[in-house]
């Protein structure tokens, strides 16, 4: 069974696009989601996954989508590769999205439960 479950925050603006002739919705997305453990250094860590929603689902949540805001997602992984145009092969890894629950935005966020230091914000993080 390939099933995943991810809760984290969007790591980037979403982007809105439609299959040509058909119209389908396709949202993709990248989501940070924070490692159980810390660093050598004491610095938290984090993954990136790549995500791709499809359909009306898509469409309804992409006015509410904004970079940090928390999200838990249900779907499978695939993987995939391609040629680029120097003729390398590069591998993907995508997770295509079954349900997206919206849990909290940014301007909701506190220091507290962020591990964020003293006067920064989401808007500060790199991601």
């Amino acid at each position: 069974m390939n099933k995943i479950f991810l809760i984290g925050r969007q790591a980037n603006e979403s982007e809105l696009t439609f299959v040509k002739g058909k119209g389908t919705a396709v949202l993709k997305f990248s989501l940070a989601v924070d490692r159980t453990f810390k660093n050598a250094d004491g610095s938290k860590s984090c993954d990136y996954f790549q995500t791709c929603y499809f359909g009306k689902g898509a469409e309804a949540v992409s006015s509410y989508m904004e970079k940090g805001k928390q999200l838990a997602i249900t779907g499978r992984m695939e993987f995939g590769n391609y040629t680029d145009k120097d003729g390398v092969k590069k591998y993907t890894q995508t997770v295509m999205v079954e349900e997206l629950q919206l849990l909290g935005s940014k301007k909701e966020a506190t220091v507290e439960n962020n591990d964020l230091g003293p006067g920064e914000n989401f808007d500060d993080v790199p991601f």
